[in-house]
């Protein structure tokens, strides 16, 4: 099969020395990448420019805000086939879309950078689409089958639900890979995969992820 991989964190600048990001390093996705390609398919990487990289794949690609993701993303989906892609890139919810110092409005220009005397510094946000969301229609492949990954900050299991149910109702989401961040360290990094129709799936880590989709999708050949 040929995999698709994305992984790392979208930056979204400030100006040319700031910006938004997260804390997402792009390790599962290396690991991800590595497994898949282990197991004999084919992976193409799409990693943020500072995550983390796959040691065994030949075909990587690189990312930096939300724009170049999304039209990689289009570009490789529309022009090659893939039987899956594996998005586990964190991607900014928000843009910006202007600055303030002292109330005084400043252009958005990564070739700039904003004097550091302002004491008052506001940033106006926009929502941007989901990506994840627009998958599917990209694809030349049409039976496309799309793992979302969704982590959360909380400890309260209905709020786990709600997020994972959003997120796994949406068009072409085939499941959804969900951890919190209280649950995993450095040693330890555990996932439960959910899968429309079935009962979730407790996962000791990337892997056993992997292993239990293999098992799926080879018992509905």
């Amino acid at each position: 099969m040929k995999m698709l991989v994305t992984a790392g964190g979208t930056k979204e600048f400030i100006d040319g020395v700031r910006y938004l990001g997260n804390i997402s390093s792009g390790k599962t996705g290396a690991i991800l990448a590595d497994d898949l390609s282990a197991r004999g398919h084919t992976v193409v990487w799409l990693g943020a420019d500072s995550a983390i990289r796959p040691k065994s794949v030949q075909q990587q690609h690189n990312f930096v805000d939300y724009d170049d993701l999304s039209n990689t993303l289009k570009s490789l989906l529309s022009e090659h086939h893939f039987d899956a892609v594996f998005h586990a890139a964190a991607v900014s919810d928000y843009k910006l879309s202007k600055v303030q110092a002292e109330g005084v409005e400043l252009a958005v220009n990564q070739q700039l950078k904003i004097d550091s005397k302002a004491e008052i510094l506001q940033l106006t946000l926009i929502k941007q689409p989901k990506i994840i969301n627009h998958l599917l229609h990209w694809s030349e492949n049409k039976e496309l089958k799309v793992i979302g990954f969704k982590l959360t900050n909380t400890e309260d299991p209905k709020q786990h639900r709600i997020a994972v149910n959003k997120l796994l109702m949406q068009p072409g989401i085939y499941a959804v890979a969900h951890n919190d961040l209280h649950a995993f360290n450095d040693d330890r990094h555990p996932f439960t995969l959910h899968v429309a129709g079935r009962d979730a799936f407790e996962c000791s880590d990337i892997q056993s992820v992997v292993s239990v989709l293999m098992t799926l999708w080879e018992m509905s050949v």
